[in-house]
């Protein structure tokens, strides 16, 4: 019993320790998951940050160069024009809000930008105003302005650029912050001026950002819930340098933490798999060592008995709950204690020949029965101890444990009187048996749930419509490639291909013409290349392949072997022909190409050569990457 004791504190101490690294561990990973998404929100944000700061130096250029324009002596002449990359328009405002040459402003736009304005327009610095809705535009806008004529009093008016708030939604496209993260142009008190999110909405609403963003303060963490969408996200905000503004980027928590709930589910389930198995061991440890106990005091008590009286000895017998047997191996003799004579249908009181016995033993288990016994009497063995079947007096079989020992020898070592137990074990065989199945049934579950995790990985690489990679393998790959080509100096091309006029396709076969062309090109395309290149859908009609150890030569040549083919391709759609045509842009890895984003880049300026020179045809890309490639005397489109 003192060691089923020990075994107990044992066993609850390493169940106590588990789950104690299980829950250190656990909220290890969750610290880990929540610092890597700050760390790449962080990043994130002073990207953002630069691009917001180069783009209100942009607009603040225009305007000072429109205001030199309005206060020279001479009168301006000509249309108010802004550079084509930057969204929005320009106007002029005189002293009382009123436009002063013809825009598309509507007058209400215009007295809220001077309302906004007109507090602060006396200062010769950049004026930002509050977001507005511009009906004539059906957009939202916010104003950046330069005040003219500072000398007068009022000044004469104000330089408005009227930037559009879905600025941000280019550089928010080109992230991949989940479903529901968001960029944000907000001011130092909170507001949201613009709002980059897969729901561009919320433009003017408060965020609730003064107690995180301080005079000293010029970057920090942004953790809560969203008054917009009522989202939690978590991320990061970084201060404009020269401007009361913020930006801020953010990723939901249930994005960022999605792998550690997947982890966590899995290390529980284990845990708790592994406790359960623990304590079952445990108990059927603690009934052994029960039952073993009382049998040990048995045998004890008849020893004891044994030495004193035969009579009393006999009693004993019959007040035992197992069934205690004595063998006379010597005369081929045993004696069984009255119960169990009756369990096992013997007649009569006296002691009966070894073969009676040996016939109630199931037929499968008698040859290893008396082979156990035979090796006790002999003393090959310290005790006699078998599982086996036993037939009772109703003819069933049942599972008994039969546990003895020699307590009388000869000199030769030979046992002249063996006492033993015999007990009914049948439910705890039972109980073993159905913890064996278990076992094996967890064992299949676990064998599943591997199967889905392999296939959701899959689903991860690949684009659900055509099985192809999608675009983010795609880079994966590429960023590995070119690192291998530049570090062995091997040659490598990038293809980027894209279905020419696939909006008429969708329009005239609807969206399943669509997706029959799409899913058509990729097998085509996978028929036709090697099995070390990699070939992905980047998005709608647009393709890139990455054909390693491949030179300019043999990746144009691949390219318009593609091309052809799906010229060629002959794709029926509700007993229609849909003719399918591709342009190309073809670049080979040079030493301008730092990482697989510069090599794409050139494959896209050479693909949209192509498509601008008439597409269905293949156009190689130039080393530098601005232009395509056009040497003296040849052609780039093949």
């Amino acid at each position: 019993m003192r060691v089923a004791h020990l075994t107990s504190l044992v066993t609850l101490a390493g169940l106590l320790l588990l789950w104690t690294g299980v829950l250190v561990h656990l909220d290890g990973a969750r610290e880990q998951a929540r610092a890597q998404a700050l760390t790449s929100t962080s990043n994130l944000t002073i990207a953002l940050r630069e691009h917001v700061q180069h783009l209100i130096k942009e607009i603040d250029n225009v305007l000072l160069l429109v205001r030199t324009r309005q206060m020279t002596t001479v009168e301006p002449s000509g249309p108010l024009l802004i550079p084509e990359n930057l969204q929005g328009r320009l106007i002029l405002l005189d002293a009382r809000g009123r436009q002063t040459e013809a825009t598309t402003l509507d007058a209400d736009t215009a007295q809220f930008l001077h309302a906004d304005f007109s507090a602060a327009s006396g200062e010769d610095r950049l004026l930002i105003s509050r977001p507005h809705f511009d009906t004539r535009s059906a957009r939202w806008v916010v104003g950046f302005a330069r005040a003219f004529g500072q000398d007068s009093k009022p000044p004469k008016g104000e330089v408005v650029f009227l930037l559009d708030t879905a600025v941000l939604q280019s550089f928010y496209d080109q992230l991949d912050l989940g479903h529901t993260g968001t960029l944000l142009l907000c001011d130092t008190q909170g507001r949201v001026l613009a709002r980059g999110a897969h729901e561009n909405y919320g433009r003017g609403l408060g965020m609730v950002l003064a107690p995180l963003v301080t005079p000293q303060g010029d970057s920090g963490t942004l953790d809560g819930r969203s008054p917009i969408d009522a989202i939690e996200r978590l991320g990061s905000w970084q201060r404009l340098e020269a401007q009361p503004l913020l930006v801020a980027v953010q990723r939901a928590r249930s994005d960022v933490f999605a792998g550690y709930f997947q982890h966590r589910q899995r290390l529980l389930l284990t845990a708790a798999t592994a406790s359960a198995g623990l304590l079952l061991m445990l108990v059927l440890f603690l009934h052994s060592c029960r039952r073993e106990w009382h049998e040990l005091l048995a045998l004890e008590h008849a020893r004891n008995e044994l030495a004193t009286a035969e009579e009393r000895w006999r009693l004993a017998l019959e007040n035992a709950g197992d069934g205690v047997w004595d063998c006379r191996p010597g005369n081929g003799t045993v004696f069984y204690s009255p119960e169990w004579r009756e369990r096992l249908g013997l007649p009569g009181t006296e002691s009966l020949p070894i073969d009676t016995v040996l016939e109630l033993l199931h037929a499968d288990d008698r040859d290893a029965v008396k082979a156990r016994f035979d090796a006790h009497v002999h003393d090959e063995t310290p005790r006699f101890r078998s599982e086996h079947r036993m037939r009772m007096a109703d003819g069933g079989y049942r599972w008994v444990l039969s546990r003895g020992v020699a307590v009388e020898r000869d000199a030769t070592g030979y046992a002249l009187r063996v006492i033993g137990t015999t007990t009914d074990v049948t439910e705890a065989h039972e109980l073993h048996q159905q913890l064996e199945r278990q076992t094996v049934g967890l064992r299949q579950i676990n064998n599943r749930l591997a199967a889905k995790e392999r296939e959701l990985t899959r689903l991860a690489a690949t684009d659900p419509l055509t099985g192809a990679y999608n675009r983010r393998t795609f880079m994966q790959r590429a960023e590995l490639e070119v690192a291998r080509a530049l570090r062995r100096k091997m040659p490598l091309s990038l293809l980027m291909l894209d279905l020419d006029h696939f909006k008429r396709i969708n329009d005239t076969w609807t969206h399943a013409g669509g997706d029959a062309v799409l899913k058509a090109v990729t097998q085509l395309c996978a028929r036709l290349l090697r099995n070390q290149d990699t070939f992905a859908r980047m998005g709608g009609e647009e393709f890139a392949v990455l054909l390693p150890d491949t030179g300019a030569f043999e990746g144009r040549s691949i390219a318009e072997r593609l091309r052809a083919a799906i010229h060629e391709l002959q794709i029926t759609h509700e007993a229609e022909t849909i003719p399918v045509t591709a342009s190309l842009g073809v670049a080979t890895l040079s030493a301008y190409d730092s990482d697989g984003e510069a090599l794409l880049r050139r494959a896209d300026v050479a693909l949209y050569a192509a498509k601008r020179s008439g597409r269905d045809r293949v156009v190689m890309a130039s080393s530098e990457g601005h232009t395509p490639l056009q040497p003296d005397g040849f052609d780039p489109v093949i």
